[in-house]
């Protein structure tokens, strides 16, 4: 039952959010939106890590077949000279995730730091400029 639940959160997130290589850092910003609005599939995720081994993940295939196309579009910006080429489009992925979703997975280590609640409309406006500015300056090819 969970991972049928889950397979439906991430599809949903799937057609909702996607990564194109003329548009990486605007995805930060859009993925963190969508997350912000479904702290439930934040919490679905959370638990699968909690509870089993990275490869005995539901849909262990399919996803990393997903996150391939993604690593793929980041490759692409590569080529366009829209992002580093120095950089490793795996680690750029998972850079991107975590800075997307990072405070809402840890709400209360970004309450603590920010020195005020990160859920009002205000925070999580301020955090998504934030963050879209944070992956435009580092994806940025050096000159």
């Amino acid at each position: 039952m969970f991972g049928i639940v889950l397979a439906d959160q991430l599809d949903r997130l799937a057609k909702m959010v996607e990564l194109r290589a003329d548009r990486i850092p605007e995805f930060v910003g859009e993925l963190f939106d969508y997350c912000a609005e479904h702290p439930e599939l934040v919490r679905l995720v959370q638990w699968e890590a909690l509870s089993l081994p990275a490869n005995q993940v539901p849909g262990f295939a399919e996803r990393s077949t997903s996150y391939q196309a993604k690593v793929d579009a980041i490759a692409e910006a590569q080529r366009l000279g829209r992002v580093d080429p120095q950089l490793d489009p795996r680690r750029v992925m998972l850079l991107l995730i975590g800075m997307a979703e990072w405070t809402l997975y840890v709400p209360q280590l970004a309450t603590m730091i920010a020195g005020a609640p990160t859920n009002s409309a205000e925070q999580r406006a301020d955090q998504r400029a934030f963050l879209v500015t944070l992956a435009q300056r580092l994806l940025e090819p050096r000159r």
